[in-house]
This record gives structure tokens, C-alpha cells and sequence, in this order.
């Protein structure tokens, strides 16, 4: 099973969520529980230009990991259109499981 950028895990979880801020709203909900901050990738995205947010510089895991806060206000005006993308970087498995078995992720 190799482990190089770019190469799939035969058994994993892989999935992204993404937001639409609201003036003022820093706190956004997970759909799973996530250990650290650097399980995740976060990017924002304003006006066509995205920026990869840096993990206890750029946002923090908040409520026991089931949300992160940002620490600045990711919305602009109503000119533009901001999205917030989480990637959860996924769980390799060493064997096949049922997906339900493996929702709340630790």
C-alpha cells in the first residue's frame, strides 16, 4: 500500500463540505468530529481567489471538534461570493468496512 501524494487509499474515507458565510459568522458546524486541526483542509474562497487556511493561525477546531471558528469575519459585502470548503483528509482502513460504522471519526 503506497503512501505517496496523490495515491488513493484502497479503503478511506474522503469527503468536502462547504459553507456560505454570513456577515459575522466565524463558528461552522462539522459534519464529523475531527481530532486536529491539521485533519482537515480548509480553503476560503472571495471573489475568484482561494487562499488554504493555516490551522491554529487561520481557524481553529471549537466544541470538541464538531466545529471550527475562523479567526477573521469570511464575509465581505454582498458583491462577492465567499465559500468555505472543508476537506476532511480522510481515515485509511486497513480493511473494507461498512461506511456507517466509521461516521463519527476521532
Amino acid at each position: 500500500m503506497s503512501k505517496y501524494i496523490g495515491s488513493n487509499a484502497p479503503y478511506g474515507l474522503h469527503e468536502k463540505q462547504d459553507f456560505t458565510p454570513t456577515s459575522g459568522q466565524t463558528d461552522f458546524s462539522l459534519n464529523y468530529k475531527v481530532g486536529y486541526s491539521t485533519s482537515i483542509l480548509v480553503v476560503y474562497k472571495c471573489a475568484g481567489i482561494s487562499k488554504v487556511l493555516e490551522p491554529g493561525v487561520d481557524y481553529n477546531l471549537v466544541d470538541g471538534g464538531t466545529k471550527i471558528r475562523l479567526t477573521f469575519d469570511p464575509y465581505n459585502s454582498d458583491a462577492y461570493e465567499e465559500k468555505i470548503y472543508v476537506i476532511y483528509l480522510g481515515k485509511e482502513l486497513s480493511v473494507p468496512v461498512p461506511l456507517e460504522l466509521y461516521r463519527d471519526w476521532e
